[in-house]
């Protein structure tokens, strides 16, 4: 699911075919918009390009990324923003199955159990064998703890975080909403109780959830995962300063493209 088309916007941003545009503000300076992050290039082809980057939840578009970056040779740093799927669900959660066919209805848990559907498919072309037996669950804590650790300047290990939660999550069937296992992965990471008291306090949840608002209503996205790539706005040589973004598991080649548009390794045809 994709956001629909927004008015007088289409100067400011280019959307891949079929993918309606992302409401960038017409005043959007890439340099001073703290929720997205730099991401350097390393490979002499390249140099020392910038551009900025930003992915929602989605463990097969994270592997995509992966490769699109190792096909590219363009390195990425990420940075998460939190994007919740079902903000009102209960602190217990809910069977996946049982979800699925009260919100989609019988067809959609039918889908879910077929062993060669098209989404377990892609997943196994990256390494990732989905668990069926698992709930849906709130994950504003465990987003809350991914923001925390933004916060303390340790985004890679955020990052690492991420890709441990989404282990859990889609392969182990962990339920990732529950406190005292968030608090067992944390604790090697750098966070002490007292951190993590305050990054799981209903104030600090309040936070998450109205960043997941702000999020959704500034950029239009309905949908994940959800990519934004802006070109590298240092260069001299580049012309169009618009970013490229695109909602769903697109294949590797076609993001490894993009990131050597933004890279400035390669003109658009």
């Amino acid at each position: 699911v994709v956001a629909e088309p927004q008015p007088n916007i289409s100067g400011n941003i280019e959307f891949l075919s079929s993918h309606s545009p992302l409401p960038i503000p017409n005043n959007h300076d890439p340099s001073q918009h703290e929720r997205f992050h730099y991401c350097h290039t390393t490979t002499p082809r390249h140099g020392q390009d910038c551009f900025r980057y930003c992915v929602t939840l989605l463990f097969i578009g994270l592997r995509h990324l992966e490769a699109a970056s190792e096909q590219s040779g363009i390195a990425v740093e990420l940075e998460w923003l939190p994007f919740l799927l079902n903000p009102n669900l209960s602190e217990e959660g809910q069977p996946i199955r049982e979800h699925l066919e009260q919100k989609y209805g019988k067809q959609a848990t039918v889908q879910f159990q077929n062993p060669n559907s098209h989404l377990r498919q892609m997943g196994r072309k990256v390494g990732i064998e989905f668990n069926d037996d698992r709930l849906m669950v709130n994950t504003k804590r465990a987003h809350a703890l991914v923001e925390h650790l933004k916060q303390k300047g340790e985004r890679t290990v955020a990052n690492q975080f991420m890709v441990q939660l989404y282990k859990a999550y889609f392969e182990e069937g962990q339920n990732i909403n529950d406190e005292t296992w968030l608090l067992q992965q944390v604790a090697p990471l750098g966070i002490d109780a007292q951190e993590a008291a305050f990054c799981l306090s209903e104030a600090n949840l309040a936070d998450i959830s109205r960043l997941d608002r702000q999020t959704k209503a500034k950029y239009g996205v309905s949908g994940v995962p959800f990519y934004m790539i802006f070109p590298n706005t240092n260069s001299e040589e580049k012309d169009d300063t618009r970013p490229v973004a695109f909602s769903g598991a697109y294949p590797p080649d076609v993001i490894a493209e993009q990131l050597e548009i933004a890279a400035g390794g390669t003109t658009k045809k």
